[in-house]
Protein backbone atom coordinates (compact mmCIF):
# COMPACT_ATOMS: atom_id res chain seq x y z
CA UNK A 1 0.00 0.00 0.00
CA UNK A 2 3.03 2.21 0.68
CA UNK A 3 3.97 1.71 -3.26
CA UNK A 4 0.41 2.68 -4.21
CA UNK A 5 0.37 5.40 -2.02
CA UNK A 6 3.71 6.62 -3.39
CA UNK A 7 2.36 6.17 -7.15
CA UNK A 8 -0.75 7.81 -6.38
CA UNK A 9 1.11 11.01 -5.17
CA UNK A 10 3.42 11.35 -8.22
CA UNK A 11 -0.01 10.56 -10.64
CA UNK A 12 -1.29 13.39 -8.57
CA UNK A 13 1.48 15.80 -8.97
CA UNK A 14 1.65 14.87 -12.77
CA UNK A 15 -1.35 15.47 -13.14
CA UNK A 16 -1.67 18.82 -11.56
CA UNK A 17 1.39 20.04 -13.27
CA UNK A 18 -0.52 19.37 -16.92
CA UNK A 19 -3.68 21.40 -15.61
CA UNK A 20 -0.87 24.07 -14.55
CA UNK A 21 0.65 23.89 -18.08
CA UNK A 22 -3.02 24.42 -19.55
CA UNK A 23 -4.30 27.37 -17.36
CA UNK A 24 -1.51 29.09 -18.17
CA UNK A 25 -1.71 28.41 -21.86
CA UNK A 26 -5.19 29.22 -21.77
CA UNK A 27 -4.40 32.28 -19.76
CA UNK A 28 -2.23 33.56 -22.33
CA UNK A 29 -4.74 32.88 -25.42
CA UNK A 30 -7.37 34.54 -23.63
CA UNK A 31 -5.30 37.56 -22.83
CA UNK A 32 -4.29 37.53 -26.45
CA UNK A 33 -7.60 37.66 -27.98
CA UNK A 34 -9.02 40.35 -25.27
CA UNK A 35 -6.40 42.61 -26.81
CA UNK A 36 -7.31 42.62 -30.23
CA UNK A 37 -10.32 44.55 -29.62
CA UNK A 38 -9.06 46.93 -27.44
CA UNK A 39 -6.61 47.91 -30.63
CA UNK A 40 -9.80 47.85 -32.46
CA UNK A 41 -11.30 50.45 -30.52
CA UNK A 42 -7.52 52.07 -30.00
CA UNK A 43 -7.63 52.91 -33.67
CA UNK A 44 -11.44 53.97 -34.02
CA UNK A 45 -10.55 56.66 -30.98
CA UNK A 46 -7.59 57.55 -33.43
CA UNK A 47 -9.37 58.18 -36.18
CA UNK A 48 -11.89 60.56 -34.46
CA UNK A 49 -8.84 62.15 -33.21
CA UNK A 50 -7.80 63.07 -36.43
CA UNK A 51 -10.80 65.11 -36.99
CA UNK A 52 -10.47 68.81 -36.98
CA UNK A 53 -10.46 70.11 -33.16
CA UNK A 54 -13.04 72.19 -33.80
CA UNK A 55 -15.34 70.16 -35.77
CA UNK A 56 -15.23 68.07 -32.27
CA UNK A 57 -17.54 69.12 -28.96
CA UNK A 58 -15.93 69.35 -25.75
CA UNK A 59 -18.63 66.41 -25.09
CA UNK A 60 -17.18 64.37 -27.45
CA UNK A 61 -13.99 65.16 -26.92
CA UNK A 62 -14.30 64.17 -23.22
CA UNK A 63 -16.26 60.83 -24.09
CA UNK A 64 -12.72 60.32 -26.29
CA UNK A 65 -10.32 60.39 -23.38
CA UNK A 66 -13.05 58.50 -21.61
CA UNK A 67 -12.62 55.74 -23.83
CA UNK A 68 -8.53 55.87 -24.27
CA UNK A 69 -8.44 55.86 -20.33
CA UNK A 70 -10.82 53.07 -19.89
CA UNK A 71 -8.92 50.76 -23.23
CA UNK A 72 -5.62 52.06 -21.28
CA UNK A 73 -6.63 50.09 -17.96
CA UNK A 74 -8.43 47.33 -19.74
CA UNK A 75 -5.02 46.40 -21.47
CA UNK A 76 -3.30 47.35 -18.15
CA UNK A 77 -5.77 44.45 -16.20
CA UNK A 78 -5.54 42.29 -18.98
CA UNK A 79 -2.06 42.44 -18.77
CA UNK A 80 -1.94 41.98 -15.30
CA UNK A 81 -3.73 38.33 -15.67
CA UNK A 82 -1.01 37.69 -17.69
CA UNK A 83 1.88 38.46 -15.37
CA UNK A 84 -0.17 37.09 -12.49
CA UNK A 85 -0.37 33.35 -14.13
CA UNK A 86 3.09 33.11 -14.50
CA UNK A 87 3.85 33.66 -11.33
CA UNK A 88 6.43 30.89 -10.33
CA UNK A 89 6.53 29.79 -13.96
CA UNK A 90 10.28 29.52 -15.30
CA UNK A 91 11.20 30.87 -11.57
CA UNK A 92 14.39 32.15 -12.61
CA UNK A 93 16.40 35.08 -10.33
CA UNK A 94 17.61 37.61 -12.94
CA UNK A 95 19.47 41.05 -12.73
CA UNK A 96 17.28 43.65 -12.78
CA UNK A 97 18.23 47.45 -12.95
CA UNK A 98 15.03 48.36 -10.48
CA UNK A 99 15.93 51.85 -12.10
CA UNK A 100 14.36 50.15 -15.85
CA UNK A 101 11.39 48.04 -14.07
CA UNK A 102 10.10 51.52 -12.19
CA UNK A 103 10.39 53.08 -15.68
CA UNK A 104 8.14 50.09 -17.51
CA UNK A 105 5.84 50.59 -14.75
CA UNK A 106 5.50 54.42 -14.83
CA UNK A 107 4.39 54.25 -18.46
CA UNK A 108 2.13 51.15 -18.04
CA UNK A 109 0.24 53.05 -15.07
CA UNK A 110 0.81 56.79 -17.02
CA UNK A 111 -2.83 57.15 -17.67
CA UNK A 112 -3.92 56.57 -14.04
CA UNK A 113 -0.88 58.59 -12.87
CA UNK A 114 -1.59 61.54 -14.81
CA UNK A 115 -5.59 61.00 -13.81
CA UNK A 116 -5.28 61.26 -10.26
CA UNK A 117 -2.11 64.04 -10.62
CA UNK A 118 0.01 61.72 -8.42
CA UNK A 119 3.79 62.06 -8.89
CA UNK A 120 6.33 59.03 -9.06
CA UNK A 121 10.12 60.09 -8.50
CA UNK A 122 13.10 57.81 -8.21
CA UNK A 123 16.42 57.50 -8.90
CA UNK A 124 19.86 55.74 -8.25
CA UNK A 125 17.96 52.52 -7.72
CA UNK A 126 20.12 49.15 -7.47
CA UNK A 127 20.15 46.73 -9.88
CA UNK A 128 19.49 43.58 -8.09
CA UNK A 129 19.38 39.93 -8.37
CA UNK A 130 15.70 38.95 -7.79
CA UNK A 131 12.65 37.09 -9.44
CA UNK A 132 11.96 39.79 -11.98
CA UNK A 133 8.26 39.24 -13.19
CA UNK A 134 7.36 39.30 -8.84
CA UNK A 135 9.34 42.38 -8.40
CA UNK A 136 6.90 44.04 -10.90
CA UNK A 137 3.83 42.75 -9.87
CA UNK A 138 4.95 43.79 -6.43
CA UNK A 139 6.03 47.17 -7.44
CA UNK A 140 2.62 47.79 -9.35
CA UNK A 141 0.52 46.41 -6.44
CA UNK A 142 2.14 48.71 -4.21
CA UNK A 143 2.20 51.99 -6.78
CA UNK A 144 -1.71 51.13 -7.83
CA UNK A 145 -2.96 50.71 -4.25
CA UNK A 146 -1.13 54.35 -3.28
CA UNK A 147 -2.98 55.90 -5.95
CA UNK A 148 -5.88 54.16 -5.16
CA UNK A 149 -6.24 54.90 -1.34
CA UNK A 150 -4.82 58.45 -1.15
CA UNK A 151 -6.32 60.87 0.86
CA UNK A 152 -8.99 63.04 -1.21
CA UNK A 153 -7.90 66.60 -2.27
CA UNK A 154 -3.73 65.75 -1.56
CA UNK A 155 -1.81 64.51 -4.26
CA UNK A 156 0.28 61.76 -3.47
CA UNK A 157 3.65 61.90 -4.06
CA UNK A 158 6.04 58.76 -4.13
CA UNK A 159 10.06 59.22 -3.97
CA UNK A 160 12.68 56.66 -3.60
CA UNK A 161 15.77 58.11 -1.47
Amino acid sequence: TRYYKAYNALNQYENLQLKNKEIEQFTYIASHDLQEPLRSIRGMVNILKQKQIDEIDEVTNNCICFIERSTDRMSSLIKGLLDYSRIGVNKKLEIVDVNNLLNALKNELSACINDTGAEVYFDNLPTIKVYKNELYLLFLNLVTNAIKFQQKKRVLKLKSQ
